[in-house]
């Protein structure tokens, strides 16, 4: 008896669905759900990308539940195509209910048209995506397509402070100077640096050029290992004053130094190997 039942409820959806005039008498019977876009989640930040977890919902206002079988999903940003994605894992849709579908999207910034340091000064990067989610239900398979766009604020671009430049010795011939370098990071940003380089000018001319491999964050410990702290670099500067410019001797015996720091930070990312570069300019009296 159930499985004449069964059939019979099958062969009326069919004919529902294919008897000319019948769309009216469908629409009846099954109210196609609404997909809308709910909200946008980091999951992780780093310098070169992101993977944000997005949250869309299906409102099905019918008495019969049923499952998504396949969602495809189209990202771009700032109008460019970064990823196309297709799931298949089952979910399934309550009768009566709103129910919340979520994802994840892992999205690089390498490769735009706009370099990288320019997206992290912009503080912000728009995203688009096309979805379609194909559902399985008694009545056949029904795609739910929908078109979204929003903005992932990003927070302020690691920047370099020079905090102390110190005197070790004043002679003659020669004179030794440490500077102290802060690179100031954001605690939302990953920064993992396994390598950096560095160039130190004054007035134009270099004094101190190097490598320092896999430089440590400030307060870093076995225990306590965090890649979103501000790295502290102390750089040895040593002077033979007789092969400087005489204005660069002028300029140390008036205590007073017009700097140029360059640091490059080989950066390892999820999305792959950046140079950070980060540069400051400026004034420093020495005594």
């Amino acid at each position: 008896m159930f499985k004449k039942y069964f059939y019979g409820f099958f062969i009326f959806a069919a004919i529902l669905l294919s008897a000319p005039g019948c769309a009216s008498m469908f629409n009846k019977v099954f109210i196609k759900p609404k997909l809308t876009y709910e909200a946008m989640k980091i999951d992780r930040l780093e310098i070169t990308g992101a993977t944000v977890r997005l949250y869309l919902g299906i409102d099905n206002k019918n008495n019969m539940s049923f499952e998504i079988i396949n969602m495809e999903h189209v990202v771009s940003l700032e109008k460019n195509k970064v990823l196309e994605t297709v799931m298949t894992d089952r979910v399934h849709i309550k009768a009566r209910e709103k129910t919340i579908v979520e994802f994840p999207v892992d999205i690089s910034f390498l490769g735009l048209k706009d370099n990288v340091k320019n997206i992290w000064k912009n503080q912000k990067i728009e995203y688009q995506v096309q979805s379609t989610l194909l559902l399985n239900t008694a009545l056949g398979k029904i795609p739910l397509k929908i078109k979204f766009e929003d903005v992932i604020n990003l927070p302020p671009f690691p920047d370099l402070k020079i905090e102390d430049v110190k005197v070790e010795k004043m002679g003659f011939t020669e004179t030794n100077m440490i500077f102290k370098i802060r690179v100031i990071n954001n605690d939302k940003i990953k920064l993992n640096v396994n390598e950096l380089s560095y160039e130190i000018l004054l007035n134009d001319f270099e004094i101190a050029k190097g490598n320092l491999d896999t430089p440590k964050n400030e307060k870093d410990n076995e225990k306590d290992k965090k890649d979103n702290k501000d790295i502290v670099l102390e750089i040895p500067v040593n002077m033979k004053l007789l092969s400087l410019k005489r204005s660069i001797t002028d300029m140390l015996k008036k205590g007073e130094i017009n700097y140029d720091v360059h640091i490059h930070m080989n950066v390892n990312s999820t999305y792959g190997e950046y140079i950070l570069p980060l540069d400051k300019k400026g004034t420093k009296k020495l005594y």
